[in-house]
């Protein structure tokens, strides 16, 4: 029996869906025409299918936005999440990603959907809220989400009519004053010198993702690298893909030629840490994280975060501990609710319960219908027990 639990990272899935506003209705069926019958004698029509009233019909409704950046444009889609509440109990994430240009769309009231994954980050969103809940007593509070900036925040009330469906203008500000100047890993300098085909391609993949079109992404990213080896935004890219359809050896090799064409950009390091961790390969992740906390130690929380789950598996708590505080300081916008399970695993193992309890529950504030909430509750109540006696 192993000495210590491992903390496992898994990839993330996404939901995202860019259509038209639609209302799914079941329309009632209506009572069948009198026919001749045997003996002339007339049939009687089948009874009515009733019409569910209004206010339980299923809705799906999509709202669109725009993200403005203060600062260098960004070479990714940015991230959008939406945390919507309708009661103590009632709460769920939504998320979607811009294109290039920083539009969006968030598609709210369709339940579970196992759709296509768009970034392996070691956050975890789960689309929970079915379609029955009437989204006109829910309220969602929408940030975006990108290395380096910090977020404003549109709140959306549902209302029984919908007369305006445009969310309007998100706005990414950089996390420090110098940022203008210097985004560190954020920016992969070499990138942008790919000469106009390769970017045309990659916008293309880009576009393609947010359709869910994978197979055309994947070749559109692979058609970049061709034409731009040292494209290191569009191997990232490409690889995240590789990762998705279980390519493991594929999206390595890729997330290498990324790392190979753009030492300075730090997204692949933590692309190809987070592969490395779902397999518990912790000498690699932490040698990974290590090298991308020294290239830049301000932008990613993501980071430190799996740069403490290295340390916590590799039995050093008291550097699992710092680094996990410091990702909780980066992570501004709490896109990473699992940070909240790590430093209750490692408040526990030092001995401190009630700081332990603390973690516990702001991952429930954070995410309580992700798949591990149940056993943070378990968890909780144990150590609430032994806390009363």
């Amino acid at each position: 029996m192993r000495a210590r639990r491992t903390i496992l990272i898994s990839a993330s899935l996404v939901l995202c869906t860019f259509s038209t506003l639609t209302f799914a209705q079941r329309s009632g069926g209506g009572g069948g025409g009198a026919g001749a019958g045997n003996g002339g004698r007339t049939s009687t029509p089948p009874p009515a299918i009733p019409t569910p009233p209004p206010q339980q019909m299923p809705q799906m409704m999509i709202y669109s936005g725009k993200v403005h950046v203060n600062g260098p444009p960004l070479q990714d889609a940015a991230k959008i999440v939406a945390r919507c509440y309708g009661g103590k109990t009632n709460a769920a994430l939504y998320a979607a990603y811009t294109d290039l240009k920083g539009n969006f769309n968030l598609t709210f009231g369709q339940g579970p959907a196992n759709t296509p994954m768009m970034d392996a980050s070691v956050d975890s969103i789960d689309p929970v809220m079915s379609a029955g809940r009437g989204l006109q007593m829910m309220q969602c509070e929408v940030t975006a989400s990108a290395p380096g900036y910090i977020s404003s925040q549109i709140t959306v009330q549902f209302r029984n009519s919908l007369d305006n469906t445009e969310m309007g203008k998100l706005v990414l500000q950089p996390m420090n004053a110098n940022a203008q100047q210097d985004m560190g890993g954020i920016v992969s300098t070499v990138s942008l010198a790919a000469p106009q085909n390769a970017q045309h391609e990659y916008a293309k993949g880009i576009e393609d993702l947010r359709d869910h079109k994978l197979d055309k992404a994947e070749k559109h990213f692979q058609k970049a690298t061709e034409q731009y080896p040292k494209y290191a935004v569009a191997w990232d890219k490409l690889g995240k893909i590789q990762s998705d359809a279980n390519n493991l050896m594929g999206a390595h090799s890729s997330y290498v030629h990324a790392i190979e064409a753009d030492p300075k950009y730090v997204p692949p390091y933590i692309s190809l840490a987070t592969l490395d961790a779902q397999e518990s390969q912790w000498d690699s992740v932490l040698e990974l994280m290590t090298k991308a906390l020294s290239i830049d130690p301000q932008h990613f929380p993501s980071a430190y975060f799996l740069h403490s789950a290295a340390n916590f598996n590799k039995g050093n708590v008291a550097v699992a501990e710092k680094s996990a505080l410091r990702a909780e300081e980066l992570d501004k916008q709490h896109s990473y609710p699992r940070l909240q399970l790590l430093l209750a695993e490692i408040f526990n193992r030092a001995g401190k319960p009630a700081v332990a309890a603390e973690h516990l529950r702001k991952f429930l504030e954070l995410d309580p219908t992700s798949k591990e909430a149940g056993d943070a509750r378990t968890k909780l109540a144990k150590l609430e027990l032994a806390a009363s006696k």
